[in-house]
């Protein structure tokens, strides 16, 4: 089991998400280097090295590198992630070629090992500011080249995987929106009998819709698995009481990950003094979706590596602040509805 998960793209972003825990919500911590060790009998297996996930950490203040020993328990709830993932990387082809069947097909090794990245690197961002386990610290979205936890996650990767993350999530509104908060509530009689119409939540209340679908991709990959297993496309109430019974607090706020890729690649294009997002290349997930790697190999190893804004051009101080904003109220689509 070991071995498996060891071949696993996503490995080291599976040890972070499992061993994370409230005293990282700071960025001098949060994401460090550490050594995870898996020990069986009279057997030790090394499955990170400090660094194995980011590399160096030039700017961190000295601190004691966290060592943590796993069981054969643990190493069988990360396979029980890993079957998560695996879930995702099935549902893909069906997601993206949601409206052109016909152009469906498998997915090829290298573009499994992206959505198995982007998936893990979603659910890495969800545990530590979507979900309880750690307090959101302000009200505010990120702003440009602050020091900020939510950036921090992004920061960590190249511009080549936060533009996949970016189709990713593109993807899971999409799903979120179709599949989860849309119910049928509307019958169409035709002459061979009748069908059923989807009719999205909060469908002609103004934005309602999409502050619910933001509301909802807060959920991680499993969550959101769960829900779409046992309550996609059904009656409204009973998904709504479902989650509500779960996560008491869950219309408190929307997702945030969306504002922060948005960051991290405004910030990437200001550092490399790219005039125009036209000028940017787009990694996509599917292979025809990306631009020639070989034209365009600064994007694919340029992370900042500790989380945090390297040494900056001279110019960028003179550019206009980045001005903060609220994050927007959740809506998890009941009808007592508080529209702000």
């Amino acid at each position: 089991m070991t071995t498996v998960l060891q071949r696993l793209p996503e490995i080291n972003i599976l040890l972070y998400i499992y061993t994370a825990h409230k005293d990282e919500s700071h960025t001098d911590l949060m994401l460090c280097p550490r050594i995870i060790n898996y020990h069986y009998e009279n057997i030790t297996i090394n499955l990170m090295e400090l660094g194995g996930a980011s590399q160096d950490f030039p700017n961190r203040r000295t601190f004691k590198e966290p060592m943590y020993t796993l069981m054969t328990q643990d190493i069988e709830q990360i396979w029980n992630m890993a079957k998560v993932i695996d879930w995702w990387v099935e549902k893909y082809p069906g997601l993206h070629w949601r409206d052109n069947s016909d152009d469906r097909r498998c997915l090829r090794g290298s573009e499994v090992a992206r959505v198995r990245k982007a998936v893990a690197r979603w659910w890495l961002y969800a545990k530590h500011h979507h979900g309880r386990v750690f307090t959101r610290f302000t009200i505010y979205h990120p702003s440009m080249w602050t020091t900020d936890t939510r950036l921090h996650h992004i920061r960590l990767m190249p511009t080549s995987e936060v533009s996949e993350l970016w189709h990713l999530w593109r993807l899971v509104r999409e799903t979120v929106s179709k599949d989860l908060c849309s119910s049928p509530e509307k019958v169409c009689h035709c002459k061979q009998g009748y069908s059923v119409e989807l009719v999205p939540w909060g469908a002609n209340e103004g934005h309602r819709h999409a502050k619910i679908v933001k509301t909802y991709m807060k959920l991680d990959p499993e969550q959101l698995r769960y829900y779409l297993r046992y309550y996609a496309n059904w009656k409204k109430s009973v998904a709504i009481n479902s989650l509500s019974g779960i996560e008491p607090y869950f219309a408190r706020d929307c997702e945030t990950l969306s504002i922060s890729i948005t960051k991290v690649l405004e910030e990437r294009k200001i550092f490399t003094d790219v005039h125009s997002w036209a000028d940017m290349p787009h990694f996509g997930i599917l292979d025809e979706d990306r631009p020639n790697d070989l034209n365009n190999s600064q994007w694919l190893n340029d992370a900042w590596p500790d989380g945090r804004v390297p040494p900056i051009p001279a110019h960028i101080p003179t550019l206009p602040f980045d001005p903060p904003s609220i994050i927007a109220r959740g809506d998890d689509g009941a009808e007592t509805f508080l529209p702000f």
